[in-house]
């Protein structure tokens, strides 16, 4: 890029059309589009102006620093176990898991979770003792190899 950002400040559904090399073009349905441009040296200095403007996203916990991949898994106690004994075996460092579907899920009528993506996970804060069966003990062998668990 040249180092020209713009940054819109409207909420609605916006088309970007950059197909041209000679002009761009910018589609919204209302009658007022508000906006900030920045000329920047670089994308990187594009992106810190910006941020600088709008505010920057806080600092990542701690634990997330560490040496180590974060892994979402979902699925159940038997697949989050599956899942990180097979990273153990690789030897490959284990920071955090992320645990989706803790409260269970909930079936959208299409099939299940691994051949279509139509389950969705219940948002009711719950544990689902039935999807997640020796849930404690599994935290307990997470948290005895320095795991941290992200629900």
């Amino acid at each position: 890029s040249n180092g020209t950002s713009l940054h819109l400040h409207n909420v609605e559904p916006t088309i970007f059309d950059f197909t041209s090399h000679t002009r761009y073009s910018i589609r919204t349905p209302c009658s007022v589009l508000s906006g900030t441009f920045v000329s920047a040296t670089s994308l990187l200095h594009a992106l810190e102006l910006h941020t600088s403007l709008k505010g920057r996203t806080r600092p990542l916990p701690k634990w997330t620093q560490r040496n180590g991949v974060l892994v979402g898994i979902q699925g159940g106690t038997h697949a989050v176990s599956h899942v990180c004994k097979v990273l153990f075996k690789y030897r490959c460092p284990l920071a955090g898991v992320l645990i989706k579907d803790w409260t269970g899920t909930k079936s959208m009528g299409m099939g299940n979770t691994t051949n279509s993506g139509s389950n969705s996970s219940w948002y009711n804060y719950v544990l689902e003792r039935e999807h997640y069966t020796g849930w404690q003990s599994l935290m307990d062998k997470l948290e005895r190899r320095g795991i941290s668990v992200g629900l």
